[in-house]
């Protein structure tokens, strides 16, 4: 039997190795979780792609919506963006989806329940850092360790220069009364982000 290694415990960690243990039963997964790198959980929203992958990899997203603190997605609202005081309404269900909704979701939260359902699967968990384990006898590597790219430092190019925001501050605040969309609403530094739980509202500064 081969072996594949996921490298980092974050959601996309998570969810490549469901989607490889799903889809590769041929290959032995495992996956390293680092006990440094804390999630910042401020809140997520998804694309309709991701009620498939739940779907795909055996996930009821009722369950799963349930259990995250989650509201359903239906679309983004763009504000301010062609110019002040303007809306435009970026509706799944008009775009042809086989799912006309997403989810918005506490991130901690459902990286708890993907590392749950997990590790009822056929996947092995490793806490500890990369640094310290053998990776010699695997067949494939996957580095979902996002910005702190710790396979992919030697590979990597850097385009900082032509992005035209390069930092952002997560926050929570309060509860929203439309929990449909995800609010993206142009400044003049850059652009603000609100995504709707069913508690409390993640919100964010990209500048």
């Amino acid at each position: 039997m081969g072996k594949i290694l996921v490298v980092g415990g974050g959601m996309a960690g998570w969810m490549t190795v469901l989607y490889l243990n799903k889809f590769f039963p041929q290959y032995k997964t495992t996956i390293i979780e680092s006990k440094k790198i804390k999630t910042i959980g401020v809140g997520e929203g998804t694309t309709p792609n991701f009620i498939t992958f739940l779907n795909s990899v055996g996930i009821d997203p009722n369950d799963f919506e349930s259990k995250v603190n989650s509201s359903k997605k239906i679309g983004i609202n763009f504000k301010n963006f062609n110019k002040i005081n303007t809306n435009y309404l970026h509706d799944f269900d008009i775009l042809g989806n086989v799912n006309s909704y997403a989810l918005h979701f506490d991130s901690k939260q459902a990286l708890t329940y993907l590392k749950k359902y997990a590790l009822t699967k056929n996947i092995s968990h490793i806490l500890g850092e990369f640094e310290n384990y053998n990776t010699d006898n695997y067949d494939l590597i996957f580095d979902c360790t996002g910005l702190n790219r710790t396979i992919l430092k030697q590979s990597w190019t850097d385009c900082s220069e032509h992005l035209p925001f390069n930092a952002a501050i997560p926050f929570t605040i309060g509860e929203t009364k439309d929990k449909t969309r995800t609010i993206s609403t142009a400044t003049d530094k850059g652009w603000i982000w609100e995504i709707p739980l069913w508690s409390r509202m993640g919100s964010g500064y990209v500048f």
